[in-house]
Parts: structure tokens; sequence; C-alpha cells
């Protein structure tokens, strides 16, 4: 269940996300001016400035439904989501004190091991989650535990760190998804928890150290192309199966899959994922190309595990 009101817009794209009594709740970081309240199912390139951020101006549905997921991996049976109209992704900020976030120290640049590191997770998610790989490789870059990493997508982050975002995107029915940002940092106008750190790209100051979670369902046709890229982190899921894996503090990393190489079913609606994550100072990039947008439901917000 949804219940929605709409009073204008907020100047700086962010939205505050609440998760308090059962409930998903999101806030615009300014000035209050859409509330939206998601009942869980259960107990929860170019520059910024070609690219500037955006709040949600659409109203919702007037009555969203809360989606099962639709994955057919049995590890994501308890998995729940709700419909959102825009894309909006949930963003997590951390800072320098987390075991995994700049790594080897707060002046560390990657100059040594920029290369991508796969396998740091396992081939699918668990209750709609990437899942720490037990056996993957031993890097300073990569994961140091599966406690740590269990902070990077928890419902239960300090609420005041975290936001909702929508790209500035066009997001119609039958359009896929594109988004190109060599400067990608949503946070900056959120409140930091850390001092900035200067970019290499643009010698601006800016709020590194954060995850991002962005969930988007869709038709397979049987011909698209994915294509994903940018720095640090990024793990993209097709029903919870991993399609595309660039994980790692790295430099600035791509590659593409053929979603007819997975043998899905032309026709039947499918879950994709997106988890990504800002760890190390110096630059941060996103780019992709994803699938075609759906008329209805067309964007997820994961509400509970």
């Amino acid at each position: 269940m949804w219940s929605s009101a709409l009073r204008g817009t907020s100047p700086s794209g962010l939205m505050r996300v609440e998760v308090a009594g059962g409930s998903l709740k999101i806030r615009p970081l300014q000035h209050w001016t859409l509330i939206v309240v998601l009942q869980a199912l259960a107990c929860g390139g170019s520059s910024m400035e070609s690219h500037p951020q955006r709040s949600l101006t659409q109203p919702l549905p007037p009555s969203p439904r809360a989606i099962e997921d639709s994955s057919t991996s049995p590890q994501s049976a308890r998995a729940h989501f709700e419909c959102a109209s825009a894309p909006t992704a949930v963003i997590r900020d951390f800072d320098s004190t987390h075991a995994d976030f700049q790594p080897l120290g707060k002046h560390y640049v990657l100059h040594s091991e920029p290369r991508v590191i796969p396998g740091l997770v396992l081939a699918h998610a668990e209750n709609g989650l990437p899942v720490i790989n037990p056996a993957r490789p031993k890097s300073l870059r990569g994961l140091s535990s599966a406690a740590s990493f269990a902070d990077w997508f928890s419902l239960e982050h300090p609420r005041e760190r975290v936001f909702a975002w929508q790209f500035p995107i066009v997001s119609k029915a039958g359009t896929e998804l594109e988004y190109a940002n060599p400067l990608f940092f949503p946070i900056d106008n959120a409140p930091s928890f850390e001092p900035g750190f200067t970019s290499d790209e643009d010698g601006k100051d800016h709020n590194f150290h954060f995850t991002m979670e962005f969930h988007q369902r869709f038709v397979y046709e049987g011909d698209e192309i994915l294509s994903f890229g940018g720095d640090d982190d990024i793990w993209v899921f097709v029903d919870d199966r991993l399609v595309i894996d660039l994980g790692g503090a790295h430099f600035r990393d791509s590659t593409t899959v053929t979603l007819d190489s997975l043998g899905l079913v032309v026709g039947k609606v499918y879950r994709l994922s997106l988890y990504f994550a800002e760890r190390c100072t110096g630059g941060s990039s996103l780019h992709f190309k994803s699938v075609k947008v759906l008329p209805e439901c067309p964007f997820l917000i994961r509400t509970s595990n």
C-alpha cells in the first residue's frame, strides 16, 4: 500500500529515505515537498552541469502495488519490492572509517592495481542482494569481510544517511534507459559526514564513499544488449543471476552482455538490479545502456529482504 502527497519539487533532487515502524518513507532533503510512504510487506561523458539533479515531479500511481520478487532463483523468495513510476535509486552514504571504503587510507590513489576484481560476489543474489563470495580473490581493493559487506545495502543503514535519487534521464515507456556521467556524485547536495575529497577529474571537492541500488522491470524481447561501466564496483543481476561483474575499487572499466546468452524466455517479465559503490577518492563515474521501460510498474524500490 502507498500513500502520497505532492507539494512541489525538491531543489536538490535528493529524497530522504527513512525506515521505521515497518514502513519505508521517502522525504525530500529540502523543503519537505514530496512525501511517499511505502508500507513494507515484511518487518524492511558529460559533467553534472549537463545532467542536473531533478526531483520526482510526477505524481506516483494512485494505487501502486507491492511486487513479489519475480526471480526464478529460490534464494530470493523473501525479497519484496514496491512499484515506482520514476527511475529512483537508493543511495547510502559511507565514510572512510568503514573497512571497505578508502581501504588503503585517506590519501590512497589507485596507481598500482587499478584492475577490476571479478568473483568478489556469488553468481546468484540472495533475498535480492549480492552475497560475498567466501572464495573471493584476496585484495585490499576487494571486500574485507561478510560483516562489512552486509552494511553496503542494508535496510538498517542510519536513516539520516540514506537518500532516494532520481536518475535525470528520459524514462518513457518503450525507450531504453541510458545514462552517462564521468562525474557521478549524486549526493553532493546532501550533508556530508566527512570532509570533501578533491576529484582528479575536475579539481573540486565532492562527497565520495557511497553505495547505490537501482531496480527495473522489463519484458525480454530477445535481442537486448546491456552495457555498464564506471568506477568503482558495479554488479548487475537479471532475476538474481549475476550478468555483469565489475567488482573492486578500480579505475574506469566497462563491459557488455547479450541477454540472448542467458536462456531467457521471450515475453516474460524480468527484474534487472544494479548495485554500485564509490569507494576511493580521485574520481567517480557511471554509464549504462539498459533495457526498455515498461508502461506499468517500470521501476522498483526494495522494501524488505
